[in-house]
């Protein structure tokens, strides 16, 4: 299973299949899952990355998922069984919720991306899972991938219930519904203080950076002098 500095490298490599939307939405949800993952208790669990298909629970009231929709819809695709109406996707991880669930497929080009499913809890937080494959008729991709996702999806389905493991586009998570990777909103109140500070830190190591700069430029010019003497 690739780590999260090979998916990084891979991402990197086919940045040019990914949309603004697509790349936007990822980053996003990857960042969050990666911040919850390494605070997690189980060391085995801390390498993990949101394309290994870990289902995490944001407890922001709905805000990540809100804005996933928003990313969406500024792509001007929805991803539902119904593309004109969005919201008539009932959630399939939570079915006895009345709030839907929506997705942003990734590219499938010279490789497979997956899909950002999420939506909100019953108590109202947004949740999101990576799949390797999407289950919805979509109007991104075409025919032919909505008929190989289909396909596919049956598959992974399959895969989840031999290892109980969620399969994502690049790899199997431990994290599933019923034991997903939480973030509290405690947590989430120290990412944004971590987040405040970060362009002092910027800042500072640009300075350091400079400084170093100086000191080797100072220091080829003292072997010069001395190679003269």
């Amino acid at each position: 299973m690739p780590t999260p500095q090979e998916i990084t490298q891979s991402l990197n490599a086919h940045q040019n299949d990914f949309s603004q939307a697509q790349w936007q939405g990822l980053q996003q949800v990857r960042s969050l899952f990666a911040f919850g993952a390494r605070r997690h208790r189980n060391p085995m669990m801390r390498n993990e990355d949101v394309l290994h298909g870990g289902h995490m629970v944001v407890q922001d009231n709905g805000a990540l998922n809100q804005s996933l929709q928003q990313t969406e819809a500024n792509s001007g695709w929805t991803g539902s069984r119904r593309p004109r109406d969005w919201t008539s996707l009932p959630s399939s991880h939570y079915p006895n919720h009345d709030a839907a669930q929506t997705e942003l497929q990734m590219p499938f080009n010279q490789r497979n991306f997956g899909t950002i499913l999420h939506g909100t809890t019953p108590q109202g937080h947004s949740w999101v899972q990576m799949e390797a494959h999407s289950g919805v008729t979509s109007v991104n991709g075409g025919r032919l991938r909505a008929l190989t996702d289909y396909a596919l999806h049956a598959t992974d389905y399959q895969q989840y219930r031999q290892h109980n493991q969620n399969i994502g586009p690049m790899g199997m998570s431990r994290f599933t519904e019923a034991r997903p990777l939480t973030i509290t909103a405690g947590q989430l109140d120290m990412r944004r203080r971590i987040q405040a500070f970060e362009p002092l830190f910027a800042g500072r190591n640009q300075r350091v950076d400079e400084l170093a700069r100086m000191r080797g430029r100072r220091d080829n010019l003292n072997q010069g002098i001395r190679a003269r003497l």
